[in-house]
């Protein structure tokens, strides 16, 4: 690829999220951001009210589904994928792969035993697999990079 391209592109992207963080920050002046679930049920956490923690969990469940449900559900995903994977001959993954790999198959079992409607789901299963694409998009730049200079050196006739 072009390096004035990928150049051109990568201030681009860096623009494009400095604009969203300022966008982003103009809201948060603007209106006072509401306290997320995460939020309340660490506050009820940390205060030790046991029935406020009880009913935030029954609010996710109901987008997300039963605890146990998505538990049963991620095993038999990983342990089937483990399987294949492991036939096929394959040995590893790189980290951001494996790990984007679980938590798509964590969003598909909220998906399974949750709100198959919840467009969060499927929005988040985009999300990670961007990062999967980007991860491997580098570890693939990374290794035509070496191949290249290893390469060279190796024909080298000096």
């Amino acid at each position: 690829m072009d390096p004035n391209y990928e150049a051109a592109l990568a201030n681009a992207r860096l623009e494009r999220m400095a604009r969203e963080k300022d966008e982003q920050a103009m809201k948060m002046r603007a209106v006072p951001r509401p306290p997320s679930a995460f939020d309340t049920l660490t506050k009820a956490v940390e205060t030790g009210d046991v029935n406020e923690t009880r009913q935030i969990l029954s609010q996710r469940g109901n987008v997300h589904g039963k605890f146990e449900h998505n538990a049963i559900c991620l095993t038999e995903f990983q342990q089937t994928f483990q399987k294949v994977f492991i036939a096929s001959g394959k040995k590893t993954l790189i980290p951001e792969v494996s790990i984007g790999l679980m938590l798509v198959l964590h969003k598909i079992g909220r998906i399974a035993s949750g709100d198959s409607y919840e467009l969060d789901h499927y929005k988040d299963i985009m999300g990670y697999t961007q990062l999967m694409i980007d991860a491997i998009r580098k570890k693939n730049n990374q290794e035509e990079f070496l191949g290249t200079a290893n390469g060279a050196a190796n024909d080298s006739k000096f």
